[in-house]
């Protein structure tokens, strides 16, 4: 599919939040391939870094994403689940150092450096890299900083998604996960195979910007591969629920086995935990 296409083109104005540049995507097509043995759906023609960097300062809308940044919801949902990093780390918060790749605006590092952990963030836009450090986070430019120290929890929240090679990221990772650490990795899931009717519906398969579509069983494969290990954990139910009761609902629907049915309601994004092979 041309991205100056009608079809293309309406999708950017009803869809995409922000205006792009289609003389940039001039003869350029938008395609889907897939490897039935890792299970995994990828872009075939994919922004150069230069133009990752003029999509997400550029092309995207700054506005929405500072909109929806500075929301209450935003940060309670990222409280909620800093709080949960305790269940996981048999040491007091101070000694557990944590690298949010792929930060964003630091709302889950603000959150987790509120509880004490040491904190750690990077990504890929200098504007948000900026604002982060500006709040006293410590805020990595390159990969070289990043390996300067091994990490207890590395998380990466809707980031896989985005990234040109999901490889390099996990190799990264794996070296810089300490022995006993843990890697939360959340990505939007594949619901269905992509078609000419439903790859341009809101979903999985963004054009530009999810140029990877993961299921769960391509990221345990993509960890197998690196060294990291799938070790499932429903994803602690403070999200939802008052922090105070949320060990003694989790607990209720692990032992009843509603959690599972949980599980299907949530199937749009998949989150999986990894530890060290």
């Amino acid at each position: 599919m041309a991205y100056d296409s009608d079809a293309m083109l309406s999708y950017f104005s009803d869809q995409f939040i922000g205006e792009v540049d289609i003389e940039h995507l001039s003869g350029e097509h938008f395609s889907i391939r897939y490897c039935g043995d890792c299970d995994f759906y990828w872009h075939d023609n994919i922004l150069d870094e230069e133009g990752l960097v003029i999509l997400y300062d550029e092309w995207l809308s700054a506005e929405t994403h500072i909109s929806r940044r500075d929301v209450w919801s935003h940060h309670e949902h990222h409280v909620k689940r800093a709080s949960s990093i305790r269940s996981y780390f048999d040491k007091p918060p101070g000694d557990v150092k944590v690298l949010d790749y792929g930060m964003g605006w630091g709302s889950f590092l603000l959150a987790a450096n509120a509880f004490g952990c040491d904190v750690y963030g990077y990504d890929l836009a200098p504007e948000r890299r900026e604002y982060v450090a500006n709040r006293g986070i410590e805020v990595y430019e390159s990969y070289e900083g990043i390996m300067e120290n091994d990490y207890d929890l590395i998380h990466l929240n809707q980031v896989l998604e985005h990234v040109a090679d999901p490889n390099e990221v996990m190799e990264l990772i794996s070296n810089s996960l300490d022995s006993e650490g843990i890697c939360y990795i959340e990505v939007p899931a594949a619901r269905e195979q992509p078609t000419e009717k439903n790859v341009l519906k809101q979903g999985s398969y963004k054009p530009l910007q999810h140029i990877n579509t993961f299921t769960r069983n391509s990221l345990k494969k993509l960890g197998d591969k690196h060294g990291l290990s799938l070790t499932y954990v429903p994803q602690s139910l403070v999200q939802w629920v008052p922090l105070h009761l949320d060990e003694i609902v989790k607990n209720l629907l692990i032992q009843t086995g509603a959690i599972k049915l949980l599980e299907r309601f949530r199937d749009h994004h998949t989150g999986c935990f990894f530890i060290q092979s």
